[in-house]
């Protein structure tokens, strides 16, 4: 068989496989939280969006468990198949944005398929998380940034961005990030960034514009409802996030999980420990810390398209953020894990390969461990059960918790270190190179 032939056929065994594994799964119900999903969803069927609505997740994403409904009622299937069928579509969208971002890039799209088939995406596919949706989002804004040449399409391109603001709070991190690149590309030549930083960061204030349209929306809508226009600011505000869940560390495999379990009781879970409070801006401030030098080292690298810069600048939050803050959720660095996927073939450094490979497996163990594939007959099959018997509080948990911070330092240390090279990319045509190639002309290299 030709090399092509051959390679279209893995691929499309690849893709068929991922894709019979979620559908597999389509009618098993995940975690709890799929019930609260589905109470939410009536709620707003029944009451409306405006009394419905009571923060955690944010006014969009209550209409998504509404339209689970109808679609559930429309198909005469289970509200948790209807959720999990929504999932499916924005997994299959985000793998196709995925494999065009990476061509986009100049990179091997073949990397697309470690989002597509990795045990962590799959389990989180299995346990019915909705990280999918928002991941689409920001997928998508990353992509529409290598397309955007007029100050109309960069508005565009935030329009996803925006979307996903009203989706989730993890969303407000990446709005953080471009607020980050717009500062410093403002005091780029002092800060030694590079002529195409210095384009990204000209460009970020037009992707704010749609997020601040659509979050103003949303707010008007509400108060339509009743709700006081600050409502959706209210329940918007990292406080009142901590308030709803103050523990220092909800079940994520991060650098907060040893020291909760050091203040924990015996017998109770590690969500239950939420002092010393002092932890929550001890967190806060070593993530602003890092998210800003990692954005300023991004900025001063040669070598970089502007679309690269940007893919880089949305890995760090969704990385740093979930294992450097407090509260953080089990499922939390779904989005950092797609981002780190298509960065490994524009680092092209295996140590970083092992980083990130180290870091999604750990999560992956953390995710199963507590789990299995979520409250069904699946979940007792013995391998999964093995492993839920075995992974409990103290060692099991303390050990894959050190796993993941020896692979999250490895990160770090790699995306400091780190210096693009030439053969970092595969030569292209395509326009998102141009801004390179205007670097290059620019600093004399021909």
């Amino acid at each position: 068989m030709p090399r092509v032939e051959r390679r279209h056929t893995l691929w499309a065994l690849a893709i068929l496989g991922g894709l019979a594994f979620r559908i597999a799964l389509l009618p098993y119900r995940g975690t709890s939280d799929m019930a609260t999903y589905l109470q939410w969803g009536h709620d707003v069927a029944d009451h409306g969006l405006a009394a419905a609505y009571h923060g955690i997740y944010f006014p969009l994403q209550y209409e998504v468990f509404r339209w689970a409904l109808s679609l559930a009622y429309a198909l005469g299937i289970t509200g948790v198949t209807a959720i999990k069928a929504i999932n499916l579509v924005f997994d299959l969208a985000s793998f196709g944005v995925l494999v065009l971002l990476l061509s986009r890039l100049g990179l091997p799209r073949g990397y697309a398929l470690l989002y597509w088939l990795h045990p962590f995406f799959l389990t989180i596919f299995g346990l019915g998380y909705v990280d999918a949706q928002v991941g689409f989002m920001l997928l998508l804004t990353l992509l529409g940034v290598t397309y955007a040449r007029t100050p109309l399409q960069h508005v565009a391109a935030g329009v996803p961005l925006g979307l996903a603001v009203v989706m989730k709070p993890q969303a407000d991190m990446f709005v953080a990030m471009v607020v980050i690149a717009a500062v410093i590309g403002l005091f780029g030549r002092r800060l030694g960034v590079t002529p195409a930083a210095r384009e990204l960061g000209r460009r970020a204030p037009l992707l704010l514009v749609a997020p601040a349209v659509i979050y103003a929306s949303c707010a008007a809508v509400l108060a339509a409802g009743g709700r006081p226009l600050s409502y959706l600011a209210q329940t918007n505000l990292p406080s009142e996030l901590a308030r709803v869940f103050p523990a220092l560390n909800a079940n994520a495999p991060n650098i907060w999980y040893p020291v909760a379990d050091q203040y924990r009781h015996a017998g109770d879970p590690i969500w239950t420990v939420a002092e010393p409070t002092i932890f929550n801006s001890v967190g806060t401030l070593l993530t602003l810390l890092l998210l800003v030098g990692g954005t300023l080292f991004v900025m001063r690298r040669p070598r970089l398209t502007v679309g690269q810069q940007a893919l880089l600048i949305f890995t760090l939050p969704g990385i740093v953020g979930p294992m450097t803050l407090t509260h953080v959720h089990e499922n939390h660095l779904f989005y950092g894990g797609i981002f780190t996927v298509a960065t490994i073939p524009l680092v092209r450094d295996r140590r970083y390969t092992w980083a990130v490979q180290g870091l999604l497996l750990f999560w992956f163990i953390n995710l199963a461990g507590r789990y299995g594939l979520g409250i069904n007959t699946v979940s007792d099959f013995e391998p999964v059960r093995w492993l839920r018997h075995t992974y409990h509080d103290g060692a099991p948990r303390l050990l894959v918790a050190a796993g993941a911070i020896v692979s999250y330092v490895a990160f770090l240390a790699m995306f400091a270190w780190w210096t693009p090279s030439r053969a970092g990319t595969r030569s292209t045509a395509r326009p998102e190179a141009a801004p390179a190639l205007r670097e290059r002309i620019a600093s004399g290299v021909r």
